[in-house]
Parts: structure tokens; sequence; C-alpha cells
């Protein structure tokens, strides 16, 4: 046996060191040493930290550890996708870390390559119409040296702040859409700021408030964000004259108005109700008019009783039915207030936004509302012709904005060229009596089966008795429907119960009659 040098001792020195680190009695030295991090080169929560960089790790692609609340815990690891689809996307360590987007031809079809930033292009060529793709947005592909090459994708940017540039293929190339609204300056008298798509922002025509009568004053409100048309008051009784809605028959003297007192034997009409002294209801009951007193008739207009109230305002006709108010819907352009509220037509708030009610104003050409109430909106209207709103209007609608491009009043998802756009279908058919196929599927309104049971598509009765569906919405569906009894679809083969009643089998025989019973 040769005797050990110093370098085999050492070896075994070294070998019994570690076997008794990891060794046989149960437990490993390195066991002791597990809690101060000498097992794990990768934070994962364990380790105690005062700032992020005492839990990097050094490595890139599992992300940047970060210490929160004092201990380590794991980055999240970096997203590599160029988003095209013939490239290789990884992860890499090389270079301080980073990602690789490699071209893989073989995800290409025949005679393409795959270009980094752009995608399959075709390889070999001996012109630029070889190259072409068809498509605008993606660049021109021309042939240089016999190879096809992509160029860059066209800078739509106009430089001018005021309108959203986009690529549209549909257009066959930028599109620059106003946006009006990115001009406005929130001042409503001094009119609409609009978006010029050549130079930019330009000045609203101030509005200009006309009513087109004499005895009122008009004037732009910018509080109320409206014209306002105040009937003149020249006598200061509080009533503007009746030519001007006031109801004043004299507006030059202040004792003649709605509602004065009727002097019975001056021959004017103070209170202006067209009824002069003693024929005016409120000279019925005066001695100058020889009133008779007699039981009160609430119809009519006259003070049959002498007390100077006539029909419903007189306290003996609160329960006569003729003042008995039974609510309705409120018509608002009758004359009486159907829902017995006390406000008649348009003072009502549920004639809010009724025709009848509408308010005329100046047509704005980009607010999106029927300003001077003729049914029309911004552009669509004939106001607005020669507003310069108005004056690019696109053969059809571009869906990407909610804009008015084509001109015709309808915005974005409410215009029929944008229905079947993506980002305007819902996830159902929304509303079952509007013509439109909400939810994009092909079935508009009824034909769709998430309007089943929408009483726009209820009829009369079940009009078949094996769809599954409940036709007439009575919440009964097919041969458990009344309607169906005796329909072929629901017919047994016998008679199933005999004492229910019904033919079962279809045979013209009820229960005990039927043979089978």
């Amino acid at each position: 046996m040769q005797p050990l040098t110093r370098p085999s001792f050492l070896c075994w020195v070294l070998v019994a060191w570690i076997a008794t680190l990891t060794g046989g009695c149960g437990r490993s030295l390195l066991d002791d040493f597990s809690g101060i991090g000498l097992d794990s080169g990768v934070p994962d929560g364990s380790l105690a930290c005062d700032v992020d960089d005492a839990c990097n790790d050094g490595l890139y692609c599992n992300g940047a550890e970060t210490c929160v609340d004092g201990l380590c815990a794991p980055g999240e690891a970096p997203l590599c996708d160029d988003g095209i689809e013939c490239t290789v996307d990884t992860c890499t360590e090389e270079d301080g870390g980073g990602c690789t987007f490699e071209p893989d031809d073989a995800r290409c079809g025949d005679g393409e390559r795959c270009e980094v930033g752009y995608g399959c292009i075709r390889d070999a060529c001996e012109s630029d119409a070889d190259c072409d793709d068809g498509l605008v947005c993606n660049g021109v592909e021309v042939c240089v040296d016999g190879r096809c090459e992509a160029t860059p994708a066209p800078d739509c940017d106009d430089g001018i702040d005021c309108t959203s540039d986009a690529c549209d293929e549909a257009m066959g190339g930028c599109v620059h859409a106003p946006d009006h609204t990115a001009c406005a300056d929130g001042i409503f008298c001094n009119g609409d700021e609009l978006c010029d798509v050549s130079t930019g922002c330009v000045p609203g025509t101030p509005v200009t408030c006309d009513d087109g009568l004499a005895c009122t004053s008009d004037v732009c409100d910018e509080d109320a964000r409206s014209c306002v048309y105040e009937p003149e008051d020249l006598d200061g009784d509080g009533y503007a004259a009746d030519t001007c809605g006031g109801g004043d028959c004299n507006d030059g003297d202040p004792a003649v108005h709605p509602g004065a007192v009727e002097v019975c034997d001056n021959g004017i009409d103070d209170d202006c109700n067209g009824l002069v002294d003693c024929l005016d209801p409120q000279c019925s009951s005066q001695p100058a008019c020889g009133c008779i007193p007699s039981p009160e008739i609430c119809t009519g207009g006259l003070d049959e009783d002498c007390d100077g109230l006539a029909d419903c305002a007189d306290p003996d006709c609160a329960l006569d039915p003729a003042c008995v108010c039974v609510p309705a819907p409120e018509d608002c352009s009758n004359g009486v207030d159907d829902d017995c509220n006390g406000l008649v037509d348009c003072l009502d708030p549920a004639c809010a936004g009724d025709a009848a009610c509408c308010v005329p104003q100046p047509e704005s050409c980009t607010n999106r509302v029927d300003d001077d109430c003729d049914g029309l909106v911004d552009c669509a209207d004939p106001d607005c012709a020669g507003n310069l709103a108005c004056d690019t209007c696109l053969p059809v609608e571009v869906c990407y904005w909610d804009l008015d491009l084509n001109c015709n009043g309808l915005y974005g998802c409410d215009d029929p060229d944008c229905f079947t756009f993506p980002s305007c279908c819902a996830a159902s058919e929304t509303t079952c009596d509007d013509g439109r196929d909400d939810d994009c599927d092909g079935l508009v309104d009824c034909a769709d089966p998430d309007c089943a049971g929408n009483a726009a598509c209820c009829a009369a009765t079940e009009t078949s008795c094996n769809d599954g569906v409940d036709n007439d919405c009575d919440g009964l569906v097919d041969c458990a429907d009344p309607d169906c009894t005796g329909n072929a679809a629901c017919c047994a083969a016998t008679e199933t119960s005999c004492n229910d009643g019904v033919d079962n089998d279809c045979d013209g025989l009820v229960d005990c009659a039927d043979p089978d019973c």
C-alpha cells in the first residue's frame, strides 16, 4: 500500500466533511443553514429585505423581484410577443436579458419568407407588383434585387391636434376625423368651436337669438345654455301682452290682466277672459247683474249659486264627477291635466322631451340634439348646410370613433353602417322591435331566441305547439298551453287520463266516452 500523498489526504478529508454535512445520522448540517438562504438562489418570499435591490437574483426572464413588507417577492416574467405570427418570440438572459424575435420562414406560405416587424412577405420577385399584398396600412411592398422588401407603415399623423388619425383599409389609406369636442371652450353663447381638418380649431359663430316677435327680449343665457325669450310687460302688471303669450288683453293698463277682479259695470274685460261685466261669471252673483241663487251646476262656467265661484272652483262641486280627476297618462297637447298632478301639458315633467313641447333653438351642428324641433339632427339638418362641421362628409361611417363622419345625423354605433362592426355588437339582442341585429348573430328582433318571452314578440295565442317557445308569453309552453289542446303535436296514442276533461288522443272522445277508458 502506497502512503497517502498530501493531495490524496486532503481529498479524503473533504469527502469525510461532505459526508458529515449530508450524512447518515438523520440530519444534514446543511439543514441547519436552510433558514438563511443557502439552499436557494431565487427569492421566494422567505428572505428578509429592506430594498428591492436586496432581492435581485440577476436574471431578466423571471421578472424583477421586489421587497414587499420586508420580504422578497418574485417578479412577473416579461411578455415577449411582437404580434407577428411567423416569428419565434423568446426571452434571453444574454447581453443583460431581453426579448428576441427570430423569423421562421416555415410559418409562412410557399414562396414567402418571414420579415421581422412585418410578417410573411413574398420572397422572389421581378417587380413591385409581385410583392403587393393588396393592403395599404402595413406599408408598400417593393422588389429590391429580386427580393420583396417591406417599407414602413404609413404615418397618418397630420399634426392637427383636433383630428383622430388612423389608417383605414376600407377608405384606402389615412383617415383624419375631426373631433369637434377637442376644440370646445365650454361657452355656449359664443357658438360651437369646430375642427378644420386642414388648419385645426376655428372659433364658433355666436348664437343668434331671435324668435321673430317684437314683444319679447331675446337673449342668450349662458347659465341655461339656450336662447331665452322673455315677453316684455309694458304696463308692469306682471303679464305680457296676449299677442306675446302673456295673456294681457291691454298691456297699457296695469289694472287689466288675467286674474284681475272683474268690475261689473265699467264696460271693460278686466280679467281678460273675453267676457265683459255681467257676462263674466265673476259678476253673476253681483246685485248689479241680478243674480238669483240656484243649485250650482258644475259645468258651463256659470256661478249659479251666486257665491262668486263657478264650476269646479266652487266647493259645492268637490265630489261632482266633472271635477274628480282620474289619473291617466299625460297628453302633452290637449290642454288637460291628464295625470291629475296639477300641471298641464308642457308644464308637466312627464312631457319633457315630447315633440309637442320642444322649444325651437338655433340648430347646433355638433351637439347630437334636434335643437330646432324639425326632427333632423346636426349635419342631417339642412340648416347645417355650409357649416364647417358638415363640409367634409365620407361616403360611409368610420366606426372606430363615435362621430358622424357621413353627416346623416347618426353617431358611431347608432349608424346602420356600424351595426355589424365588432365593437358595436352587444352580447345579446337588447331591443326586440328596432329592426336591428343588436348582437350580430344574423337574427333580428323576434327571430332571435334572446327575444323569447319579450312583450314585443308575444303572439295572441300559442302559434306553435312543438318549438319549445312560449309564443304568447302566458308562462305555458307548447302542449302545456290550453291553446294547443287538440293540436296533433300534443296528441297521445291513447286516452292518458279518464277524468281530466281533455281529449288526450284527439279522437273526439273525452274521458269515459273514449273506449280507451
